[in-house]
């Protein structure tokens, strides 16, 4: 993946307040800093603006996604019930995916933050031959319903 967003990204995430758009994109640098050889895909859904990573090309095989919200950000761990979590800040009761809400920048300089997204990159799935990142672009349809 390209460290540089791509310009669909700051499209996408213009509604939201400055504050929102800073710490989104800080946290997709922190995750580039991990991963940068996964394909991102962004994607303008009605509900949230999010990223995938993905060393498969599909987000069904993701291991972790950042989507906005209004008044903060997650980082989302796809597989995040089989992450060592021992200070139980994971967030989430589903199945599979768990999550963190990031809101303030401080909150990307954390190193247990750090360490979940080691993690979640260190055990993604990876095809048996290596595939070149790319960045996917998805326009989901469908009225918008955030900022």
């Amino acid at each position: 993946m390209e460290n540089d967003p791509p310009a669909e990204l700051f499209e996408f995430l213009a509604p939201y307040s400055s504050s929102i758009r800073e710490l989104f994109l800080g946290a997709r640098e922190l995750v580039y800093e991990v991963a940068a050889d996964a394909t991102e895909s962004v994607n303008d859904a009605p509900y949230t603006v999010s990223t995938n990573y993905t060393y498969t090309h599909s987000y069904v095989l993701g291991f972790l996604h950042i989507a906005a919200a209004q008044k903060h950000v997650n980082i989302g761990f796809d597989y995040g019930v089989d992450l060592t979590d021992p200070e139980r800040r994971l967030l989430g009761d589903g199945k599979r995916v768990r999550h963190i809400s990031l809101r303030a920048m401080k909150d990307l300089k954390e190193p247990y933050l750090h360490d979940l997204i080691r993690q979640a990159q260190a055990r993604a799935h990876r095809p048996p031959e290596p595939r070149e990142p790319q960045t996917i672009i998805l326009r989901m349809k469908g009225s918008k319903r955030r900022p």
